[in-house]
């Protein structure tokens, strides 16, 4: 599913036809409306049975490599908090738990050690160049990797709505029903005079669709050698929805089919 295949559809139930090039200025911009705040209705869910509930694609699992001698790693920007810790794909090495900023900055520059990084921490960077301000995310390990490793966690993505520039729908065709639904509720509610058919069915498909999504939750995190060994009972784990496509990701929000 992508944006412009939401916008033909309330395009078509506002009664404005299939062709978004015949639209008037006004029209588009009524499409445009209701196709954002509908993905936001789905995307954050304001109903009183699971508000603020968040959806598992939005806590995607990511992988790395961490690479010898280096501790720094820039992250995207859409890249939010860590979900529980950073497993290591090996079994036998004890996680990467997230730490405090100061307090990690402080041991690293109390002395150079190697070893299997333990603590982690993202910080936010900021710079001007020629009166241009940028902004960076990384991700900062301790202590200095002795060789390279592979690693897995889960993070928080961040979203702004929209993504018209991916033109990708977040959530996938799994959910496609129901994000089609919640933009035609939004017309239905904002410029269409009719019954409120499309709302009720909204929310139907919506708590129906939160309910399979709350079992369908990750299972446990972390290898079973991990569990054992280290008493890790984690909840946040590897993505696991019929619909693959946002399956993982790597550290810069790419998408790994």
């Amino acid at each position: 599913m992508t944006f412009a295949e939401l916008k033909v559809d309330v395009s078509d139930y506002l009664g404005w036809g299939l062709d978004l090039t015949k639209l008037s200025t006004e029209e588009t911009s009524v499409v445009e409306s209701c196709v954002k705040h509908g993905y936001e209705q789905f995307l954050r869910p304001t109903c009183k049975e699971h508000r603020g509930y968040r959806w598992n694609f939005l806590s995607p699992r990511v992988s790395l490599t961490i690479e010898k001698d280096t501790t720094d790693y820039v992250l995207g920007l859409d890249h939010g908090t860590i979900r529980g810790d950073i497993y290591y794909d090996l079994p036998g090495i004890p996680p990467i738990t997230m730490s405090i900023s100061e307090h990690l900055m402080r041991q690293r520059s109390s002395e150079a050690i190697y070893g299997a990084p333990n603590k982690a921490v993202i910080v936010i960077t900021q710079a001007t160049t020629e009166g241009v301000t940028s902004i960076s995310k990384h991700l900062i390990v301790h202590p200095i990797p002795d060789k390279d490793y592979d690693v897995h966690y889960n993070m928080y993505l961040y979203t702004e709505g929209l993504a018209e520039s991916t033109d990708v729908v977040l959530g996938g065709e799994y959910y496609s029903d129901v994000i089609r639904s919640s933009c035609r509720a939004v017309a239905e509610r904002d410029y269409d005079d009719d019954l409120k058919i499309h709302s009720l069915t909204f929310k139907e498909k919506l708590l129906d669709a939160i309910r399979r999504d709350i079992k369908e939750r990750p299972m446990i995190h972390g290898s079973a050698h991990d569990r054992k060994v280290y008493g890790i009972n984690r909840t946040a784990g590897r993505i696991n929805y019929p619909d693959k496509s946002y399956d993982s990701m790597d550290v810069q929000g790419n998408i790994i089919v």
